[in-house]
């Protein structure tokens, strides 16, 4: 999605795996030029803050 300035962004949610997760993004302009960007993030157990 792009917005009134003409900047890309998007939403994602995960599943429920941990671990190290790669987001590919690739893309094509009106002009025919194209994009490709990889990026990694980490998924990590959530802490249980419950106190009972």
């Amino acid at each position: 999605m792009v917005d009134s300035l003409g900047k890309a962004f998007e939403n994602f949610y995960n599943a429920d795996n941990i671990g190290e997760m790669q987001i590919v993004v690739e893309a094509i302009s009106e002009n025919g030029e194209i994009g490709y960007q990889e990026m990694f993030y980490e998924v990590k157990k959530r802490k249980n803050n419950n106190r009972n």
